[in-house]
């Protein structure tokens, strides 16, 4: 883990860190080809068991923590001031240092300083430095400070130790260097100039969007007229050599901005168009919330989904219970936030992590309990000694999915009221709204009110989706008070972060204990104990694709490979690959059907939302060692995503996933994700609460030419990213690099596109 610390120069540079490689390519060639400059080491103590010689001897392990290796240590001094000298044979020209720190922490007392800084003897005094740039103080590389050159007989490296630790040095370089940086002349003009074509290929697009004919108006107050002018600074920029990602990026923020609507001075953000009966008074509605709130955390201005979430946790959406009109098919009285599952705790902790407000979250956070409460008081199972009891239980209609295969075969096998579903007759009376319709009016829905209501069977399901969206809000609960705890150090905090952690482990084993198939190898979902009528606590064995929801939250626990196998079905022609997209069932299923209304197979870009980000989940943090052909499968998903849009871009409903050419149903429908889906999941922007972020591309290398993902207003900074297959076309093959820069500053480049990068600001 790399750990940020504060140095004690005031002009320092960012520049790069690489948290997988423990020999960083740039800083490591850097020292490497300095000329050697003698002097002999002297300390202000020097544990006995180490060597102060070590620090000159030109030899660095594998990493910080390498014991294997001579070191310099101030153990057992802890958390004070410290210092090593390097005193030359006669008056040496300097302007560089170099230090490679000794860090064996988690399993020793040495730590990373909490700062240091470099003085030079100019005749009987020390004086400090003129720093010109700097690494940060990490581990596993040297850490690199440049300063005006300086001639003196001697250099000291002051350090104060961290608080609590000890700390040590493997190895320290001087020398007189050419003055340069990470950042060349070439690079950054090739920013500048992407940076310009990328925006006007934006509002390029813009322009075209707004001639589509017959499609909704806006809900709000953006439209064709303004559209350009409000997302020009609000929202990261996407460009690369593949027209229609990038096109379909830039449409999705489009259609998002439609969907912007001012309602008693709250901003919301819709769904469908209107005022549909199942969404809230405001119109929107909180089955999307999730997805929406992982988009717009991307949005460079935060006010709006600062708003948003303020509606469903503390504002009227909260407080006043959802209408109980004809689409209201459930039997629980809940509020208008609670209508529809959805995982808002969790996308709320992800905004917080790209725009960090510990004021905003310490005054949210208690609804967000009350959020949780909510859930917990009505949609668990109340059955003493079932298998289900105590789990999160929903109707498949309001976990979004209508009419399930799920909920069809459990109906099926019932008796009693739901004797009327069989084999022969469940899809004439169970899928699709005509088929309710009819049902409306027969005498078993009349004669058992309790079963039905509004001839909608009350089989209320403990599914893989509504189990990992509550362990995702949990577990979002404790991390947010173990950060205000961090702050307050209220005894209170402190114990609600422990509690809600242990809730979510709580939820983890339930669900993997129960719901994992261990013959089948998938998430499977039960009936739940409680339910009115019908077979109870069941396993419903089919595979859908809700299945692949716990790698959504990095739900699996690290190293467990047993569950690896359910990924297996993602690219099976008689799983979830479809011939135009991803299905929603497993296709080899008898009661798979694509045709109908209803998600038996019917593709879903909610759910494409959700299985492509375990997927990404999976390889970055379980597979870990992905290769290309595991890059190519998730390319090739997204690929057939995109390719849906069609030519007029459009988002809607439904797909056919074996004949569907693009999207059916409501048009421009913000019911899935796609500005996160590039950024987070295929470029592998992966935002962090600490003052740091990861880069790591699951983009397969030979696909693309390049792209760049700039304008992203990370923690108050702006972060610009451009990887190139061939940077330089003058040279015979591939010149590969990614470049990273950090307020105009460039800060990291690799020659790997896949490698992970781990930037500090």
């Amino acid at each position: 883990m790399l750990k940020r610390t504060l140095l004690s120069c005031t002009a320092l540079l960012p520049t790069l860190t690489i948290a997988t490689e423990k020999m960083d390519i740039l800083a490591h060639t850097e020292v490497k080809s300095w000329s050697k400059v003698d002097y002999t080491a002297a300390a202000s103590f020097c544990s006995k068991t180490d060597k102060l010689t070590a620090v000159s001897d030109g030899i660095v392990g594998i990493s910080s923590r390498d014991q294997s290796i001579p070191r310099m240590t101030f153990w057992p001094h802890k958390g004070i001031e410290e210092f090593i000298e390097a005193k030359f044979s006669k008056p040496t020209t300097l302007n560089a240092v170099a230090i490679y720190w000794f860090d064996d922490s988690g399993d020793g007392g040495c730590a990373l300083p909490e700062s240091w800084s470099i003085e030079y003897k100019n005749g009987s005094n020390w004086q400090p430095v003129t720093v010109k740039s700097s690494s940060q103080t990490v581990e596993d590389r040297y850490n690199i400070l440049k300063f005006e050159e300086v001639t003196t007989d001697a250099v000291r490296l002051k350090i104060k130790l961290a608080k609590g630790k000890s700390g040590g040095v493997i190895e320290l370089k001087a020398t007189l260097v050419k003055d340069s940086t990470i950042s060349t002349p070439d690079r950054n003009a090739e920013l500048a100039r992407i940076k310009s074509e990328a925006k006007s290929n934006f509002h390029r697009d813009l322009k075209e969007f707004n001639a589509y004919s017959r499609r909704p108006k806006s809900d709000g107050p953006i439209g064709p007229n303004n559209v350009s002018e409000f997302l020009n600074d609000k929202v990261p920029m996407f460009y690369s050599s593949d027209e229609d990602f990038t096109e379909t990026y830039n449409y999705r923020w489009w259609m998002i901005s439609k969907h912007l609507r001012k309602w008693k001075d709250i901003w919301v953000f819709t769904e469908f168009f209107g005022w549909p009966g199942h969404g809230s008074i405001s119109g929107a509605i909180p089955c999307p919330a999730g997805h929406q709130f992982y988009d717009l955390r991307w949005m460079r201005d935060p006010q709006y989904l600062r708003s948003y979430v303020d509606f469903y946790m503390s504002g009227f959406a909260s407080k006043n219970n959802q209408r109980e009109g004809f689409p209201f098919h459930g039997r629980t009285s809940r509020p208008e936030s609670h209508h529809y599952s959805s995982w808002m705790i969790d996308g709320v902790e992800a905004f917080l992590k790209v725009h960090p407000n510990n004021q905003w979250r310490d005054e949210v956070l208690p609804h967000m309990e009350k959020h949780q409460q909510v859930w917990d008081e009505k949609f668990t199972v109340q059955k003493t000694g079932a298998k289900t009891d105590g789990m999160y239980r929903i109707l498949d209609l309001y976990d979004g999915n209508e009419f399930t295969i799920s909920a069809s075969i459990p109906l099926i096998k019932s008796d009693g009221p739901f004797s009327v579903y069989t084999e022969k007759d469940w899809k004439r009376h169970y899928l699709g709204w005509g088929a309710i319709n009819r049902m409306r009016k027969s005498k078993i829905v009349k004669d058992n009110p309790g079963a039905f209501r509004n001839a909608y069977p009350q089989m209320h399901l403990v599914r893989p989706s509504i189990t990992s969206y509550m362990f995702a809000n949990v577990n979002s609960l404790g991390n947010l008070y173990a950060q205000k705890a961090a702050n307050t150090e209220a005894e209170e905090d402190k114990k609600k972060a422990m509690i809600y952690a242990q809730k979510a482990k709580n939820i983890q084993n339930q669900t993997l204990n129960l719901l994992w198939d261990k013959d089948d190898k998938f998430f499977y979902s039960y009936t739940a104990a409680d339910n009115p009528a019908g077979i109870l606590d069941w396993k419903v064995k089919v595979r859908e694709s809700v299945g692949y929801t716990p790698w959504y939250f990095n739900m699996i626990p690290e190293g467990e490979n047993r569950y690896n196998a359910a990924w297996q079905q993602f690219s099976a022609k008689d799983g979830f690959m479809g011939d135009k997209g991803m299905t929603t069932a497993e296709r080899r299923s008898p009661y798979y059907n694509e045709k109908v209304y209803a998600w038996n197979g019917r593709g879903w870009p909610f759910q494409n939302s959700v299985a492509y980000k375990s997927f990404a989940n999976y390889l970055r943090n379980y597979k870990k060692n992905h290769t290309e052909s595991d890059r190519k499968l998730l390319y090739k998903h997204i690929n057939q995503y995109v390719t849906l849009h069609g030519k007029k871009r459009n988002i809607g409903e439904y797909y056919l996933p074996t004949t569907s050419t693009n999207f059916g149903g409501v048009k421009d429908y913000f019911h899935s994700t796609f500005p996160d889906m590039i950024i987070e999941d295929l470029m592998g922007f992966k935002a962090q609460h600490t003052d740091s972020f990861d880069i790591e591309p699951l983009l397969p290398e030979n696909e693309w030419d390049f792209f760049y993902l700039g304008d992203i207003l990370y923690h108050g900074k702006n972060i610009d990213i451009i990887w190139k297959k061939d940077w330089d076309k003058s040279k015979a093959g591939n010149q590969s690099e990614l470049c990273v820069w950090v307020d105009g500053e460039l800060v990291s480049r690799s020659d790997s596109l896949n490698k992970k990068l781990n930037i500090k600001l």
